[in-house]
């Protein structure tokens, strides 16, 4: 196990069950940045938090919650298994690189939060809403030539077709 820093490692950052996909300098130096300038800064800050897990179990200040990784680098394959765009973040290619994070529904809006002062280091920032407003994960990513400035974004599904649409963040984590 390769460890990038005190709560993350490389195999957090790689598709389930393809760890071939992660050799290479470049994607190692990717998951070290996401790991230090992103998610370690906002884990520390999670600990000044009220949080609640997903089970309902307050977890007290000072403690915090461990931020997983749901998905990180995919191959093409994998990626279109999951439905994800021809140009998705999560290939990795250049200067690209995403993560989708959660640290459980109950409390992914604090996460959220604590992601909007990091921002100058991401391209994108989209949380993915349920039904019933709460946010399921979020995606980030790398700020790059394609996403130089963050783009903070609101995704919700649509009832009728399961897709997602995507809208500005205005600030009010509800489905329009």
């Amino acid at each position: 196990m390769i460890k990038l820093t005190p709560h993350f490692n490389l195999h957090e950052f790689v598709q389930p069950g393809k760890s071939g996909i992660w050799r290479g300098q470049h994607v190692y130096d990717k998951a070290r940045y996401i790991a230090e300038a992103i998610l370690e800064p906002v884990r520390e800050e999670l600990k000044h938090w009220q949080l609640v897990t997903a089970g309902g179990l307050n977890i007290p200040v000072g403690q915090g919650l461990p931020i997983s990784i749901n998905s990180g680098k995919r191959s093409k394959a994998y990626n279109k298994k999951k439905g994800g765009a021809r140009t998705s973040e999560h290939l990795w290619n250049r200067d690209s690189a995403s993560v989708d994070i959660t640290i459980g529904r109950n409390s992914n809006k604090v996460l959220f939060q604590e992601l909007l002062d990091v921002k100058h280091n991401l391209g994108q920032l989209i949380a993915y809403v349920d039904r019933s407003n709460l946010i399921r994960f979020i995606h980030l990513s790398i700020a790059s030539p394609r996403f130089p400035e963050p783009q903070v974004l609101l995704a919700t599904y649509e009832r009728e077709n399961g897709k997602c649409r995507y809208a500005p963040w205005d600030g009010e984590i509800v489905r329009p």
